[in-house]
């Protein structure tokens, strides 16, 4: 009745009780290798790309908008098709196209994949409204800017957090890692915005946000730690 289950390979003896007491089965091999693969790597660079290019555009605009204003309009479209990229890979790498639609039905505030999912939603609203009031209203887009600021911040870090409180070795140590990805994502906000800048011209009047833009890049570097 059970006899094809012994002509294949052998079962794997079970840890000794010694074994486990000793360190549990943190140190055994793990069971199920998770189905990762390298969209989930694109998939973190385009959402850091295009949230650290939201926020980065946004707060210096808040900051400094005589400085700021004319790069935040060309920030905010170009932010927009990184997410639009990033929301592709994201959905490919769930493997189910509509396991993001399925995720959107509930909300659960201690589970860092719905609040990321509901995060990456309500952003992709302002951001699209930014994008689009580029040219339109300046009071509009200031109001959805600041609306999309805490979205923003939540997509940018819960990638990390989703990863670190997870059971694979490695990853379930890192518990800086939000804070790390988050910092990271601002990093590339600007240097996205100097490399805009520039592109624009070296003109007297964008020296000025390059100038201030490289300051920002710098302090966050040198910084002892995760800057959230």
């Amino acid at each position: 009745m059970h006899g094809n289950s012994t002509s294949g390979q052998p079962f794997s003896k079970p840890p000794s009780p010694e074994e486990r007491s000793e360190g549990g089965y943190a140190n055994l091999p793990v069971t199920k290798a998770p189905g990762w693969h390298g969209t989930i790597a694109w998939d973190a660079l385009f959402n850091g790309m295009a949230t650290g290019l939201f926020m980065a555009a946004a707060v210096s605009e808040l900051a400094a908008p005589a400085v700021f204003t004319p790069v935040a309009k060309v920030d905010y479209p170009v932010a927009l098709v990184l997410l639009l990229i990033d929301l592709g890979l994201l959905v490919l790498d769930l493997g189910d196209s509509p396991r993001f639609h399925h995720m959107l039905r509930v909300f659960k505030p201690r589970s860092p994949m719905s609040v990321g999912t509901w995060c990456l939603t309500i952003f992709s609203l302002p951001l699209t409204a930014a994008a689009a009031l580029s040219l339109l209203a300046e009071w509009a887009r200031i109001v959805v800017v600041v609306v999309g600021l805490l979205p923003a911040l939540g997509s940018a870090a819960y990638k990390g957090v989703l990863l670190s409180t997870n059971a694979q070795p490695g990853w379930k140590d890192a518990r800086w890692m939000g804070g790390y990805l988050t910092n990271s994502a601002l990093l590339m906000g600007c240097a996205e915005q100097l490399v805009l800048v520039c592109s624009n011209g070296a003109t007297a009047g964008n020296r000025h946000p390059a100038h201030r833009l490289h300051r920002a890049a710098r302090a966050q570097c040198d910084s002892p730690g995760p800057v959230v």
